[in-house]
């Protein structure tokens, strides 16, 4: 058995520095997310094309969710040795 357990954390990415804020700031802003911000680096032009983004957890960051931060979704599982959810956290509907 195990336990699954749903936390947040804050992630670095590393951007050129070349890159002006305002144009970072722009692209943020039009995809609203950071994986929707690497599918679309494409937005940049092809100053970036070949620029590989890294990123690393930022250190002590990581805290254990709640449900209600969660949208009332489990954060917390009991999976069993085949893999089924046999007890959860979550509200139930």
């Amino acid at each position: 058995m195990k336990v699954q357990v749903k936390v947040t954390m804050w992630k670095e990415v590393k951007l050129p520095e070349e890159m002006p804020a305002e144009e970072a700031i722009e692209v943020l802003e039009r995809t609203g997310s950071i994986n929707e911000f690497f599918d679309n680096y494409s937005l940049f032009g092809d100053k970036y094309l070949y620029h590989y983004f890294d990123y690393e957890d930022v250190e002590n960051s990581e805290e254990d969710m709640t449900v209600e931060e969660n949208d009332g979704q489990a954060t917390l599982e009991l999976i069993d040795n085949e893999d089924n959810v046999i007890w959860e956290n979550g509200n139930k509907l």
